[in-house]
């Protein structure tokens, strides 16, 4: 995998499931704390058809996702798989993430690709 500088992104400190940055960490918390940190490879647009041929390419588990359309973007870790493990559900999700209604085509989107190399404390 390739990584330049502008590609790494701090993703998360957890605490159980995703820590909500809009609190400090105090101190007595931080034993409970486990950060990770993800590297995101240069993302590459998926050309794709249909709903169909864009299912067939996903590799569920293993590809983080950027959909963008309407002026609006969004995306998935490849983490996010080990809760949304189908992927018209993962697709479905990543459109509420961007703020775009349900029904919306996703051949009217730009989908990319990207993968993670994933650090973490343990």
């Amino acid at each position: 995998m390739s990584i330049s500088a502008r590609s790494v992104a701090i993703i998360g400190l957890l605490l159980g499931t995703i820590f909500c940055w809009s609190s400090a960490v105090v101190a007595a918390e931080w034993p409970q704390c486990q950060v990770e940190i993800s590297l995101l490879s240069v993302a590459k647009p998926i050309a794709f058809t249909d709903e169909a041929d864009l299912l067939r390419q996903i590799r569920a588990g293993e590809d983080g996702l950027i959909l963008e359309a309407r002026g609006r973007r969004a995306t998935f870790l490849p983490q996010v798989w080990q809760g949304v493990p189908d992927k018209r559900a993962f697709l479905g999700q990543l459109l509420r993430k961007a703020g775009l209604p349900a029904d919306t085509r996703l051949e009217s989107c730009t989908i990319s690709r990207y993968r993670v190399m994933k650090f973490d404390g343990g």
